[in-house]
């Protein structure tokens, strides 16, 4: 997650109400400060309604329209052919929109604030000028939707949201105060570069998201930058057939409803009073499934949200700079980046242990990290530091796996990065292990020839 909201722990407290008890059921999750939401929560969004309220359907979708900062009404071919990467599934696709969302609520890629341009859980990292530091991710109990907040850190201001509802097979991303540039569609665009902080730099997330989407059947619009955004894959014997499409719509008549409406209840056109409202003069708003298309349901919602250690946290997790090493079973073989799940090739090294990096560059695809040898240095430096912090609870495991180096991808390529101060502690528990000095050690690959040499190494230091 980019972002890395890992370098401290946070707390994320799962939603669940008496709808949605089966979902993110967690009784380590603590709900204290979630009393009045009812009251303040106004479920029917305006930039939620289940109709298309655009002005100008037919005109607009027949006009050709160029790559530009702020968009007219037309559609753009995104040069996308629907079988493009085809390894790509909808929890890809969630995926980057999710890590968009983190961006703009710390201050965003592929989204901006409305006062200057920026970059994505990344996008409300950007917006709010949080950098590196994380966001809380608060659930809200409600009774029709699963709902997280994004919370800024230091002053408790909600910067966004996040919301499943199971009846509409919808989901939702709300980013506050955010912009998006129509520039950001074109193949390659991307705001996030030269920043570490971030994850993603390629500028293809976003709309490789939207393909994974449509082709699955799934409904994409967007509502940013006081225009609606209609992704789409024209049919057989249509212009652009089988290719991407964004078509752009005016939703002014819309826009002056909702602002009349804040004005009647005297609400300024900015506030943040009704928190659920998302406002497409505003604000950056996603909405995925729902309609007469593919709907999503609540078992995919909870596979999509297990992409982020933010939604899905676990108990147990040893933090160091480099990164933490994630325990318990069910985090096994998984590993993070800034916490983002990454893919596992099938035919990889299986991790013992779950791990969240805090650097490290990726391909498109996110496979584990582009790079072996440094993912071998990254994490014998985290387990260097988890042994440093607390040798109790780490060394035994650490030395186990590198009995068995051939086995565990953890201490892939750990005899060319351990550190002399962790080679010294090994070496200690080898000597406890044996207090009588019997045992001979020697490497398995060169076998008898090294054991006398590694025998007076242990013997005379």
């Amino acid at each position: 997650m980019d972002c890395n909201p890992f370098l401290s722990k946070v707390t994320v407290r799962q939603a669940h109400s008496t709808t949605k008890s089966s979902l993110f059921n967690d009784s380590r999750l603590n709900m204290e400060h979630m009393n009045s939401w009812d009251e303040r929560y106004d479920v029917e969004s305006d930039g939620i309604s289940g109709e298309d309220e655009s002005e100008n359907k037919s005109a607009d979708e027949d006009k050709s329209i160029d790559f530009q900062e702020k968009l007219r009404p037309g559609t753009i071919c995104l040069g996308l052919y629907e079988d493009y990467v085809p390894k790509w599934k909808p929890r890809h696709g969630w995926r980057e929109f999710y890590q968009n969302w983190c961006v703009l609520s710390r201050r965003p890629t592929l989204f901006y604030t409305t006062n200057e341009s920026s970059s994505r859980n990344d996008a409300i990292k950007e917006s709010n000028n949080l950098g590196s530091r994380a966001f809380l991710k608060k659930p809200i109990p409600d009774k029709k939707y699963t709902i997280f907040h994004a919370i800024h850190p230091d002053t408790a201001q909600v910067l966004g949201f996040i919301r499943f509802s199971e009846s509409g097979g919808t989901v939702e991303l709300v980013n506050y105060n955010s912009w998006l540039s129509g520039k950001s569609l074109g193949l390659g665009y991307t705001s996030k570069y030269q920043k570490s902080h971030l994850a993603g730099t390629h500028g293809e997330g976003y709309k490789l998201a939207c393909l994974a989407m449509v082709r699955n059947g799934y409904n994409m619009k967007f509502e940013a930058s006081s225009v609606q955004w209609d992704f789409n894959i024209p049919g057989p014997n249509k212009r652009n057939e089988g290719y991407l499409c964004c078509s752009i719509k005016k939703i002014d008549k819309k826009i002056d409803k909702h602002k009349m409406r804040l004005a009647k209840q005297g609400i300024p056109s900015r506030s943040r009073q009704v928190q659920a409202k998302a406002r497409a003069w505003a604000d950056v708003y996603v909405k995925i499934g729902g309609g007469e298309k593919t709907r999503v349901t609540e078992a995919q919602f909870k596979e999509w949200t297990q992409q982020s250690l933010d939604l899905d946290p676990p108990l147990t997790e040893i933090q160091t700079e480099k990164g933490s090493i994630i325990l318990g079973e069910s985090f096994s073989n998984r590993v993070y980046l800034k916490g983002l799940l990454l893919e596992r090739r099938p035919s990889a090294k299986s991790f013992k242990f779950g791990y969240n990096l805090t650097e490290g560059a990726v391909n498109r695809d996110r496979e584990a990290l582009a790079d072996p040898e440094e993912q071998g240095r990254i994490l014998a430096e985290i387990w260097a530091a988890a042994i440093k912090k607390d040798s109790a609870a780490t060394l035994t495991d650490y030395f186990e796996m590198l009995q068995h180096d051939e086995k565990w991808a953890d201490v892939q390529c750990a005899i060319d990065n351990i550190s002399e101060e962790t080679a010294k502690i090994l070496r200690q528990h080898l000597r406890d292990q044996d207090s009588e000095d019997k045992d001979f050690y020697y490497d398995r690959k060169a076998g008898s020839k090294v054991r006398e040499t590694l025998h007076l190494t242990f013997t005379r230091h």
